[in-house]
Parts: structure tokens; C-alpha cells; sequence
């Protein structure tokens, strides 16, 4: 999302929404960053980062049932809007069930395709969710990590909605996760905050800097998992 005004956000059954935002965030390093989430404070403002333009005939669908499951969806989009831009086409599909036990989870199908003539190299690719487990209590959220299970996951520790979310790499790979509390200026911050902003040097060290930082709260928290490096093949000349 490029706004935090866009969309549903993320409700779990018949809980209150638990996402602030969610966004995708790839690169190759800090000075070639494509995403769609926040970025840096401009005039006091947050920006958000919108890189991504949609590509090709077919805008983003949602299929009742779908082909592989009971609803899925699809969306092509490209990179031209960034500030240099690594000119790849990104296929996302969702994949999500409604029978036990596997409809507590959404599956989500990212294909990468380098649009230029050489080898896309030292690729990362990831995803940041500003979870707030129910908007009230969201000064008592925790982010962790599971090693075992690949997967960055949050919830509440003081009252609120008892429900636990997580992403996971389901692909093999190296991992990076990021568990960011988001005030900078909290004392027991062992990291940098997004209160002041979200620059391309902090979005790159999340989804390419190993499991760093895995616990992050009681407090405002967000996360970002991630996985590379790839090299992605060029198109044929």
C-alpha cells in the first residue's frame, strides 16, 4: 500500500483490523531501493516511497475460487517510479484456503523478472508490516522471531486482541529479519526507529542484514523479513 488510508488492512476472523501498513521493499543496496512503504520526513511530513507503477493489461484481480485454491489474487507491477530504478517486472499471487487446517494462512507467490539485457546482481527482497494489534493498545505490542520456523511474527502483551501474526520465507534461502521499535528515541531501543522516517539505508540493512535484530518491544513495533542475495538472469538479447 502507499497510504495507510488504502485498502482493509489485515483482519483476523472477526477481529479489528491489526495492520497500520504493510509494503513490499527490494534492492540491490541503499542507493537502489524499490518499495512502496514510507519513506524519509520531508517538512515535517511522512512520504511514502511509490515505485511501483502497474504493469501490463491486467490490473490487480481477485479470483472466487480460484485455480488453486479458494481465492486468489494477481498483480503485475514495475519499478519505473523509483530514483533508480533495477527495471524489474514483479508478479504477486495469493493463494488462500477456507477448509482446516489451512485457512489461517494466505500464501503469498512473488516472481521477479529482470527487464534489462545482464544479470540482475546481490538482489534482496522483502516485506515491512507496521502491525498495531487493535489500534488502542498498540503502546504494548511485541515483535519476535521464530529460527526454527523462519518466520517474524507480533502480538499483544497487555490487553489487547489475542491473536499472533507472522510472515515467514517459505522459499530456501538466507533469512534477515528486522524487528523495529518504532519510536528511535525510546530508551531501550537497541536500534533506529521510523518515527523520523524510513530511509533506503535502514530498508536495505532490514532485508539484507541476517537476523539482527529479533526482538522488539513492549511498545510501537513494525518488522520486515526478508531473503537474498539472488542473481536474476537477464532477458535474452
Amino acid at each position: 500500500q502507499n497510504s495507510v488510508r488504502e485498502g482493509t488492512g489485515f483482519k483476523f476472523k472477526d477481529g479489528p483490523n491489526l495492520l497500520f501498513e504493510g509494503a513490499l521493499i527490494s534492492g540491490t543496496g541503499p542507493d537502489q531501493i524499490s518499495d512502496a512503504a514510507r519513506g524519509v520526513k520531508i517538512n515535517n511530513a511522512l512520504q511514502y516511497d511509490r515505485d511501483f507503477i502497474e504493469a501490463g493489461e491486467q490490473n490487480f484481480e481477485i479470483r472466487t475460487p480460484g485455480h488453486l485454491s479458494d481465492q486468489e489474487s494477481y498483480a503485475v507491477f514495475e519499478d519505473k517510479n523509483a530514483d533508480n530504478p533495477m527495471n524489474i517486472r514483479i508478479t504477486q499471487e495469493t493463494f488462500a484456503f477456507k477448509n482446516p487446517p489451512d485457512d489461517d494462512f494466505i500464501i503469498f507467490r512473488y516472481t521477479i523478472e529482470n527487464r534489462n539485457k545482464t544479470p540482475l546482481n546481490n538482489f534482496y527482497f522483502g516485506l515491512f508490516f507496521d502491525w498495531d494489534i487493535d489500534g488502542a493498545t498498540y503502546n504494548s505490542n511485541m515483535a519476535d522471531y521464530d529460527s526454527v520456523r523462519r518466520m517474524g511474527y507480533a502480538y499483544d502483551s497487555d490487553g489487547g486482541p489475542e491473536t499472533y501474526v507472522g510472515i515467514s520465507v517459505l522459499n530456501q534461502g538466507n533469512v534477515s529479519y528486522h524487528a523495529i521499535l518504532n519510536d528511535e528515541n525510546a530508551p531501550d531501543n537497541p536500534s533506529w526507529g521510523i518515527y523520523d522516517g524510513f530511509t533506503d539505508e535502514e530498508k536495505w540493512e532490514s532485508i539484507s542484514g541476517g537476523v539482527e535484530f529479533k526482538t522488539a518491544g513492549p511498545g510501537d513495533i513494525s518488522h520486515v523479513i526478508g531473503t537474498g542475495p539472488f542473481t536474476i538472469d537477464g532477458e535474452a538479447k
